[in-house]
């Protein structure tokens, strides 16, 4: 059952449809929407549109587990932690929370920097989001999160591999010099030469994993 006649009518109260248990489509847009609870007896929602309400928080459509399709743009949505709980909604594949033309009425959170870094990494089961591909082999963003991970891991590998040469060489060193002072000194500067490259090696990683949610927002921006 579809419900598509109740946008755009004035409405500040939800139990005018709490009787429809079986419905999978409902288009709320345009009303003064503020309190979701009525529609958590809903459980058989597939598709909830609900922009340009009056909403601040819509965490407890979590409850609605078989979400799949949920347009919440144009509300009072401030911060993440007011859709926070939806990421917990394996079947929700489809999220807009950003509006496509004048800025002033998208929701609050979405004006942050880390937008939309943040709620890419919260929904893991997302697959797009305000209508970018997110997750999948079709993503710019997978193939860049790849990319990296290839570039990491490839890099972690060249520091295995010159911790194992470090290690040898100290093996030929121990039947080589008989004189302990002497030995000591040089598995001091060998594990000096060996911290320093790891260090590089972290500093890098590191450096890596703080820009990684800027280069996605950039990325995702650019789409």
């Amino acid at each position: 059952m579809h419900i598509d006649n109740l946008s755009n009518v004035e409405l500040t109260n939800l139990s005018c449809i709490t009787a429809f248990v079986n419905i999978r489509y409902v288009n709320l847009s345009e009303n003064s929407i503020t309190d979701l609870n009525p529609l958590l007896c809903l459980c058989h929602i597939k598709t909830l549109i609900l922009k340009k309400n009056r909403i601040r928080d819509a965490n407890c459509l979590s409850k609605l587990k078989k979400l799949v399709f949920l347009d919440i743009r144009k509300n009072l949505l401030d911060e993440i932690d007011s859709v926070a709980s939806l990421a917990d909604n394996v079947y929700l594949k489809q999220l807009y929370l950003k509006s496509e033309d004048r800025k002033s009425e998208s929701n609050g959170l979405c004006s942050g920097n880390d937008y939309p870094a943040s709620v890419i990494s919260l929904f893991k089961h997302l697959v797009s989001l305000d209508g970018m591909i997110v997750r999948g082999g079709r993503s710019s963003l997978y193939k860049l999160e790849a990319k990296i991970d290839e570039m990491l891991e490839r890099k972690k590998r060249q520091q295995i591999s010159e911790k194992t040469r470090i290690i040898s060489l100290d093996r030929v060193n121990i039947v080589e010099h008989h004189d302990t002072h002497e030995y000591e000194e040089l598995m001091e500067k060998k594990t000096v030469e060996f911290n320093g490259s790891l260090e590089k090696f972290n500093k890098m990683s590191c450096d890596i994993e703080k820009n990684l949610n800027t280069l996605k927002a950039k990325l995702a921006l650019s789409v």
